[in-house]
């Protein structure tokens, strides 16, 4: 795997791509999309020039917001338009929903992404752990000449303690389960 990133001079350079037949899935937004989200996103792109500025636009406004697991919902609310205009936090399915469906609107064409990020070496049976705690999602941007660019809008969450008795017993246990 290559794990470099294109330059980011090819990023910079990027312009706004021609919708085609292959690229128009990318660009769909739901038919009710409340009007607000869409206004949103030309208001923070709105000096931005091509599909990188953009994208780096609206991760950097998405990153201004809390991460959280412990959701709260506005029920009057479609959810996307309450983890943005009502709540202002969220977990990384709502960043980059937000993320994902803001670009589309500007144009940019995206897919959103789940999987896991990290995992835990367990050093008595020699594996990485990666357990449902590791989920995560992200969104790919396509950028002429770069291709799908991965973009992780998430902010940093509050760091867990790792190591000490428990994760040695844990890493014990796994082993046996294993």
């Amino acid at each position: 795997s290559d794990l470099d990133g294109p330059p980011p001079d090819t990023l910079a350079a990027a312009r706004d791509v021609d919708i085609d037949e292959e690229l128009a899935p990318y660009i769909v937004v739901p038919a009710d999309l409340p009007p607000r989200i869409r206004q949103l996103a030309q208001q923070i792109t709105a000096h931005q020039r091509g599909p990188w500025q953009k994208t780096v636009a609206i991760r950097d406004y998405l990153q201004r917001y809390k991460y959280t697991v412990d959701l709260k919902r506005d029920e009057r609310y479609e959810p996307l338009e309450d983890f943005l205009f009502v709540q202002k936090q969220g977990h990384c399915e709502y960043f980059a929903s937000a993320l994902a469906i803001m670009l589309r609107t500007v144009g940019v064409p995206t897919r959103s992404v789940n999987g896991f990020y990290g995992g835990e070496w367990n050093s008595f049976g020699h594996y990485l752990a990666v357990r449902q705690g590791d989920a995560h999602s992200w969104v790919e941007v396509y950028i002429d000449g770069a291709g799908w660019v991965t973009v992780d809008p998430t902010p940093p969450g509050v760091a867990v303690a790792a190591g000490g008795a428990w994760s040695t017993v844990r890493q014990m246990l796994d082993v046996v389960e294993h």
